[in-house]
């Protein structure tokens, strides 16, 4: 929770008051509700299952649209409200779901609005803002984050994250050698550039191939990008793609090119 509010204060300046816990369970028992209230937030669920993240697909979308009429079909809007659950990292939810669920309360006369409003909380409470500066490439000096890491690397990383936060390094990994400012292993100047954490890898644009594995990447003759060794065995179903799922985003519906943070 605050490495969410951490990244919602950098790029947007504030961070929300509520959270729908993940696979929406966060129990009294486990601690969670507690530690919930200490970080003040207020925590939300739904009452609408939409499923969309099982029918991310043009062939299966209109399932979770299925869902969703279904479960206001019994409502008034003079009466009744809901909570909706949707997925907007599901391509067919933000461009296809998102739309049909709006018309259709819109068609039926309901009103859509933030949880906030639902709960009839003021606005002033939506969100939080936090003390200190906010990061911009601007402010940064490239060697500013090695300095600020208390850990050394363990190991090389295996799912493209570095840094003092996972303590494994992009040296000899196979997505690039420069550790970037959020985290993140790669070889182009965004890596490698403004923030690079030197701890964890190279910096500067010139060190595209330093130091790494021969038996874990292939360099083309070509083209300097970088490739890992494994290859491409089923078309992604999820958005995720590269190395280290093994899926391929050729012919999937999310688009075919696949990025140095493995999504489409």
């Amino acid at each position: 929770m605050y490495s969410n509010e951490m990244a919602l204060r950098n790029i947007l300046g504030f961070f929300p008051t509520y959270m729908r816990p993940p696979y929406s369970d966060c129990t009294a028992a486990s601690g969670c509700e507690a530690d919930m209230k200490a970080l003040g937030y207020h925590i939300t669920y739904f009452d609408v299952d939409t499923v969309d993240y099982n029918n991310d697909s043009p062939t299966l979308i209109q399932n979770a649209k299925n869902n969703f009429a279904k479960g206001i079909a019994a409502g008034s809007p003079s009466t009744a409200d809901y909570l909706v659950i949707g997925h907007d990292i599901h391509y067919q939810t933000a461009y296809n779901l998102t739309a049909y669920m709006l018309d259709t309360l819109l068609a039926k006369g309901y009103k859509p609005v933030t949880v906030g409003e639902c709960l009839g909380d003021p606005q002033a409470n939506w969100y939080r803002s936090a003390p200190g500066s906010v990061f911009t490439s601007a402010t940064a000096t490239p060697t500013s984050t090695s300095s600020a890491a208390t850990v050394s690397p363990t190991r090389a990383s295996t799912d493209g994250t570095c840094g003092g936060a996972t303590a494994y390094t992009c040296f000899g990994s196979s997505f690039g050698n420069c550790c970037s400012a959020n985290g993140k292993c790669g070889s182009t100047d965004v890596y490698c550039g403004v923030g690079c954490q030197a701890t964890f890898g190279t910096c500067g644009s010139s060190n595209v191939s330093d130091s790494l594995s021969t038996s874990t990447i292939v360099i083309s003759s070509s083209s300097s990008s970088i490739a890992p060794s494994a290859s491409a065995t089923i078309v992604s179903s999820d958005a995720t793609c590269g190395g280290t799922t093994g899926l391929t985003c050729f012919g999937s519906t999310f688009g075919n090119c696949c990025s140095v943070n493995g999504w489409w």
